[in-house]
């Protein structure tokens, strides 16, 4: 055992330990979303009696079970942990309906069921038999709109249940016109939980100011494997690459990655080497970065924010964050970017919170080849579904309106009602319209929708914008599409950085070619390479989509991403 790791990561986990009770009270009180909103909701989906002790236990284990690999990092996806939870989806069953599956689990044959009453209830059955092993156990999920729960079952069996409507139209259309919900898990309910607790591992840095090695070597372990991103260790790199300022210009981005779980987990789902960018704009002969971005341990302020460059630079190093310059073209009759009008709509959006409310609109362009599966050594694929969503985030209204932001104002602006609707008045007032669940959010978000947000932390109702979106929307305000309605709303993180419109990778400065000679961007920070062009797919991945296809409103609308190919139209 490497002991000066050893001895850091328990320092960790006692940090750790108390930065969870401190996270959990500020969750309760809504000044903050986090991911431990987001697990403790997968835990209460997964098991039948859902501990959250239990889950930092599996954490814990994991992560010293990692110390002590013999193969860091040459693990390959289908015998790791990260991400193996999702459920599957068996059926929506309409009253008066039977749906039957064979070889799904170790249950050879699933079947559902569902009859309506004469007492004007809706009931449901499971039957699950043929188990090709006496220890054959896995858990199902039933929900409607407005009910879920876990049953863990043995051997051969079945169970019932009883649904009945409050009498309200949306109720009464999800009951007795669509019927339940069913998903079963793919592994046994302990295997899930340990999928869990080490998935949430990569997660840990979200709490810490800095990332630890572990951590560090977790999520690229991670980005390795299910991504393609091989992020190695940077020889004899300066903490800071001391770029002179004046070398930077209006309009140019920072694009960084922070190996922390979540931008990892934004790379795999977008076919993206990144998981933030911002821009670079002067004024009064200061170099600024403005971005949109959320106050966490690592980061001091919250929302769309301008940071002198030096500044920016220290907070992003202590954050341990990888970030590379992407200086736009600088060739004479390229195009250029009007500060002013830039910082004209840049000081209408200083203090707006971040862009919660669409934060997955970006990534979601269709309806299921953006979703990405994980295969498994002995399990069927874990696949995250269309009809998951419903599932989480129904669950997660309930429990935390916070949490819920991330998705469910979308719909409810897609279905056009008001943003104190249920996620299933939603639903509904999309139904009768001819929009299904699962089609929804597949819907491009549009520049100019208004959501409830905060400025300053008071709420206001305005446009919300996540990272890219905002250095989209800068771009557009100081003229670098050249008047063109560029739909800013729908990109996503790399969306911005494939535009052909940054400077030939040869012409970087000197001081970016000697210290990472085989990199085209020019990384400033970070312990481990970054390259834009190394995101997966087909090359070129980086600086290549004319700008001239910009006029096309459905440009950013329509591209799938799915792991490990990525696979999209080159206008994607």
């Amino acid at each position: 055992v490497d002991l000066p790791l050893f001895f850091e990561r328990m320092k960790l986990t006692l940090g750790f330990s108390v930065l969870v009770i401190g996270c959990v009270l500020e969750i309760s009180v809504g000044r903050r979303i986090s991911s431990l909103d987001y697990f403790n909701a997968i835990l209460n989906l997964s098991l039948e009696n859902p501990r959250f002790d239990r889950m930092l236990e599996m954490k814990e284990l994991y992560m010293d079970q990692f110390l002590v690999r013999a193969d860091p990092m040459e693990r390959t996806m289908e015998d790791l942990p990260y991400f193996k939870l999702f459920p599957k989806y068996l059926g929506t069953v309409a009253p008066g309906t039977t749906l039957e599956f064979h070889n799904v689990t170790c249950y050879h044959t699933i079947k559902l069921s569902s009859v309506l009453t004469e007492s004007n209830e809706v009931e449901l059955t499971v039957e699950h038999s043929e188990a090709d092993n006496l220890l054959c156990h896995r858990s199902f999920v039933v929900t409607t709109g407005s009910f879920v729960q876990v049953k863990e079952v043995f051997g051969n069996g079945k169970n019932t249940w009883t649904f009945s409507s409050d009498g309200s139209p949306e109720q009464d259309w999800d009951i007795f016109e669509r019927g339940p919900r069913v998903f079963v898990h793919m592994t046994t309910p302990e295997e899930l939980l340990y999928n869990i607790g080490a998935t949430f591992a990569l997660f840990e840095a979200e709490f810490t100011t800095g990332v630890s090695e572990i951590v560090s070597n977790m999520n690229r372990e991670f980005l390795k494997h299910y991504v393609g991103i091989d992020m190695t260790v940077r020889e004899n790199a300066p903490d800071i690459l001391d770029i002179p300022e004046e070398l930077i210009k209006d309009g140019d981005t920072f694009n960084i990655i922070r190996l922390n779980g979540l931008a990892p987990m934004i790379g795999w789902a977008m076919g993206a080497a990144t998981g933030h960018t911002v821009v670079a704009l002067w004024r009064e002969e200061r170099l600024y970065l403005c971005e949109s971005t959320t106050v966490s341990e690592c980061w001091p302020t919250n929302g769309i924010q301008c940071n002198p460059y030096s500044t920016w630079v220290k907070w992003a190093k202590e954050a341990d964050m990888h970030a590379v310059w992407a200086p736009l073209d600088r060739r004479e009759g390229a195009r250029t970017l009007d500060a002013n009008k830039a910082w004209s709509l840049v000081d209408q959006l200083v203090g707006n919170d971040y862009g919660y409310e669409v934060v997955l609109m970006g990534w979601l362009d269709t309806i299921k080849d953006n979703l990405p599966c994980v295969k498994d050594r002995v399990n069927p694929d874990f696949c995250l579904e269309a009809e998951t969503f419903e599932l989480l985030f129904s669950f997660v209204q309930r429990v935390s309106f916070d949490a819920a932001r991330v998705f469910v104002p979308a719909v409810q602006q897609r279905a056009g009602v008001p943003f104190n609707s249920t996620l299933l008045q939603a639903y509904h007032a999309a139904a009768l319209k001819g929009i299904m669940p699962t089609e929804i959010f597949s819907i491009p978000e549009k520049d100019g929708w208004l959501y409830e947000t905060t400025r300053d932390g008071k709420p206001v109702v305005s446009t919300s914008m996540v990272c890219n979106v905002f250095v989209c929307n800068v771009w557009k305000a100081g003229g670098l599409f050249n008047g063109t309605d560029v739909n800013c709303g729908d990109t996503s993180v790399n969306d911005n950085y494939k535009l052909k419109m940054y400077q030939d990778p040869e012409l970087r400065p000197d001081i970016c070619k000697e210290i990472g000679p085989e990199n085209p961007n020019c990384q400033i920070i970070g312990k481990y390479s970054l390259r834009l062009d190394s995101q997966p797919g087909v090359p070129p991945r980086y600086n290549y989509v004319p700008l001239e296809t910009l006029g096309d409103e459905e440009m950013f609308g329509h591209c799938p991403s799915m792991a490990p190919d990525y696979l999209a139209p080159m206008d994607c």
